[in-house]
């Protein structure tokens, strides 16, 4: 999460107290506050190129096409 008001990168400790404050303005329990969306699954996988723009290469193009048909 990028808090642009706070940080220009992401901030792990900035967004978790921003949940907090939240929680904490929205006066109810974390299990509430929190359950607003669905997790997604994500499969995250490094693919070695050999030289070039990594986007054309054969193992890159093949990776995309596996997770396309997932």
């Amino acid at each position: 999460m990028i808090m642009s008001d706070f940080a220009t990168t992401g901030d792990g400790l900035v967004a978790a107290l921003q949940v907090l404050a939240v929680v904490q303005a929205e006066n109810k329990p974390v299990s509430d506050v929190c359950r607003k969306f669905e997790p997604v699954p994500q499969l995250m996988k490094n693919v070695r190129y050999s030289n070039g723009e990594p986007l054309e290469d054969k193992l890159v193009k093949e990776a995309s096409k596996k997770v396309k048909t997932v």
